[in-house]
């Protein structure tokens, strides 16, 4: 049973009318890396609020990613049945996923859509409507050492670089050691190896036609571009319409603090172009010169905070 002190959830309805939408009202579903809290989302809650979309944020806490990941299938079907009776479940839904740990609530969502669709033609069944995903530095593939810098950055997050540095250090051998006694008990068992379950490589089995905008910088030290490229480019070969923004000096999902108007600029034209809308988008060029865009619609992205954690990924998707 889950316990909504487990993640933090919370409802927002647009703060402008301006847009005039071909179709019914956008919701947008925000998935916060472990360690976020709803502040760090605000900037990007307000920036679809005022493109005339209502929101949805959930962040799982650490201790859910990281010991009892069992519960996050409950906490997501306790979400998506509340957003279902609330009269938006007809509405068309675009996913905003931070980081691997967003990606995780992401599989779980998507589980669920499934499951409704599965039932659509019952009398409790409802098609979902999925028009895009964006992808905030995810998904991507990790190793001990990426797993021990997102779990010292998520527990340890206000302690000096150079304490979580030797901490890191420390925790990387450990997690290649269970990495390999999971990988070793599940060939004894004749199951999947834990990486299966990883959102690179569930995501990456998963046939999505929707469009997809990949906002990520080669400087992440959490979530490696390469990796990100790769499955991005696994989307295209698949025909998926895929739009893609790299900056070379961002850090892990401070994409939007460093650049704001170019990422908001990234994410308005997206959302523009995969909902539909009478009203004319923002320019679709993207300066690099970080000239700030005097519209009203304009977001200044702030900082995510000196505790902002990263996930780690070392668990299962329990059923």
């Amino acid at each position: 049973m889950s316990d909504p002190s487990d993640s933090d959830y919370l409802v927002k309805f647009p703060t402008s009318r301006n847009v005039k939408w071909l179709d019914k009202e956008p919701v947008v579903f925000l998935f916060g890396w472990a360690g976020c809290k709803n502040r760090y989302l605000d900037k990007y809650v307000q920036l679809y609020n005022l493109q005339g979309c209502a929101t949805n944020e959930f962040t799982a806490k650490n201790d859910v990613l990281f010991w009892h990941q069992e519960r996050l299938k409950g906490l997501v079907e306790t979400m998506a049945d509340e957003f279902f009776e609330s009269g938006y479940g007809e509405h068309p839904i675009l996913f905003h996923v931070f980081s691997n740990g967003g990606c995780y609530v992401l599989l779980r969502f998507l589980q669920y859509f499934r499951n409704r669709r599965l039932a659509a033609s019952s009398s409790n069944g409802i098609d979902v409507d999925l028009r895009g995903l964006v992808f905030d530095s995810s998904p991507a593939r990790s190793d001990g050492w990426t797993r021990a810098q997102a779990f010292t950055a998520a527990t340890y997050g206000n302690y000096r670089p150079w304490v979580k540095k030797l901490l890191a250090g420390a925790l990387s051998v450990v997690f290649s050691i269970w990495n390999w006694y999971q990988d070793w008990m599940c060939w004894i068992r004749r199951l999947p190896p834990p990486s299966a379950y990883h959102p690179y490589s569930a995501l990456s089995q998963l046939d999505l036609r929707c469009p997809m905008l990949f906002v990520y910088s080669k400087a992440d030290a959490i979530c490696k571009y390469q990796y990100i490229e790769a499955f991005l480019e696994k989307q295209r070969r698949r025909g998926v319409q895929v739009t893609q923004v790299r900056f070379d000096d961002s850090p892990h999902c401070e994409h939007g603090r460093v650049h704001p108007n170019e990422y908001n600029e990234a994410v308005k034209n997206f959302l523009y172009e995969t909902m539909g809308t009478s009203t004319p988008s923002s320019k679709k060029s993207r300066s690099k010169s970080g000239d700030a865009d005097n519209g009203e619609d304009f977001v200044q992205l702030g900082d995510n905070g000196n505790d902002k954690s990263e996930e780690t990924d070392d668990f299962e998707l329990a059923d």
